[in-house]
């Protein structure tokens, strides 16, 4: 849920992803979905498409927010949250 909450606010966060993909020549297939306990039949299709974009999210997390001027992205909790589950030595 708080990687769909990252892109779902803000157009120019989606831009950025598919720019991060493009960097690294992958490709977008479809969006990342958000699992709700009410809909636990999409759990499986969430993990895939979080599976399939794993690279991308690192790419985009670790590497190419850091870089980004606005510090409120950086101290934001979200951020932290996810920074950490994909730098993480379980993630690898």
């Amino acid at each position: 849920m708080l990687l769909k909450m990252v892109f779902c606010l803000l157009s120019a966060r989606q831009e950025d992803y598919k720019n991060v993909s493009e960097d690294i020549d992958s490709v977008i297939e479809k969006a990342i979905l958000y699992f709700l306990i009410t809909r636990w039949v999409l759990l499986g299709k969430v993990i895939d498409r979080i599976l399939n974009q794993w690279d991308i999210l690192c790419d985009y997390f670790l590497c190419f927010l850091p870089e980004k001027p606005p510090v409120q992205i950086r101290e934001n909790k979200r951020y932290e949250s996810i920074k950490l589950v994909l730098s993480s030595n379980f993630s690898k």
